[in-house]
């Protein structure tokens, strides 16, 4: 963008120009665009799971269901449960960006940056039946 100069005349050309300039980054900030995660193994992917980005904040909604045998939840040891779209920027590796819900259990979503991956942190123990399905949200 073009800095204008106290006195001096500005042209017709730089004045479209900035504000050609200032257009262009108000809708690329307010663009809102979707990206589908990919579930990890043992999981697959139910409507609606995307992460929406408008500007600089993502969403992610994620609807999963186990695919593999269940298995119960160990306090503090995180599962994986998809992977983010390397077209969105990602979080801090460890930043706790949101929760999930399975049955009647909450548990944090954490990001992990090794690999993309979305995992579940449980602070209690809790039953992932096969076929059971956790619905969640995370922003970053």
């Amino acid at each position: 963008m073009k800095t204008f100069i106290p006195g001096q005349i500005a042209s017709a050309k730089d004045v479209n120009d900035n504000f050609t300039e200032l257009a262009n980054a108000i809708k690329n900030a307010t663009t809102i665009t979707d990206a589908a995660p990919t579930a990890h193994a043992g999981w697959a992917l139910t409507a609606p799971s995307t992460v929406r980005t408008s500007g600089k904040t993502h969403t992610l909604s994620l609807s999963i269901k186990r695919t593999a045998s269940g298995f119960t939840s160990t306090p503090g040891t995180s599962f994986q449960l998809a992977v983010l779209p390397t077209t969105v920027p990602a979080p801090q590796d460890g930043e706790i960006i949101g929760a999930i819900q399975f049955g009647a259990y909450s548990a944090p979503l954490k990001y992990a940056a090794n690999g993309g991956l979305i995992t579940c942190h449980p602070t209690a123990a809790f039953a992932v039946a096969q076929n059971g399905i956790g619905l969640g949200t995370a922003t970053w």
